[in-house]
C-alpha cells in the first residue's frame, strides 16, 4: 500500500494554518473522545450541533461539521492528507488563502448533504455509521 509522507517541494515560509487545522482537528476530536468517557449523553449533544443534518441544521454547522469525524481511521486518513499536502498548497496560496480554501471547500463539500438524508461529519463529508 502506497502511503505519502511528503513531497519535495521547499516551502518559502514556514507552515502555520496547516499545523492549526490539524490541531484544531485533532483537539476536537480527542476532547469529545474524553467527554464521551466521561458523559456519553454530553458527548452526543455536542456532536449533534456540529453534525451537518439536511433541513435540519443551522447555519455553522455548514463549518462545525468538517471538524467532526466518525472514527480513528476517518481522521487519521484527513488528517495524513492534510500533513502531506496542506503545507505545499498553503505555501502556495498563502496563509490566508489557504484558510479561505479550506473553509470554503468545507462549506461546498457540505453542500452535497442537500441531497443525502444522513448528516455529515468530517473534512470528507462522510455519513456516520
Amino acid at each position: 500500500m502506497f502511503l505519502p509522507l511528503g513531497t519535495d517541494r521547499y516551502s518559502r515560509r514556514p507552515t502555520v494554518v496547516t499545523y492549526a487545522l490539524i490541531a484544531a482537528n485533532l483537539a476536537v476530536f480527542g476532547l469529545l473522545r474524553v467527554v464521551a468517557q466521561q458523559h456519553a449523553a454530553e458527548a452526543g449533544r455536542w456532536e449533534a450541533l456540529a453534525t451537518l443534518v439536511p433541513g435540519r441544521s443551522a447555519w455553522w454547522t455548514y463549518l462545525t461539521y468538517a471538524f467532526l469525524h466518525a472514527g480513528f481511521a476517518h481522521i487519521a486518513f484527513n488528517m495524513l492528507a492534510l500533513w502531506v499536502f496542506g503545507p505545499d498548497v498553503e505555501d502556495r496560496l498563502g496563509r490566508i488563502g489557504f484558510l479561505g480554501l479550506y473553509l470554503a471547500g468545507a462549506v461546498g463539500a457540505g453542500a452535497h448533504a442537500a441531497f443525502d438524508r444522513h448528516g455529515v461529519v468530517g473534512a470528507s463529508a462522510p455519513s456516520p455509521p
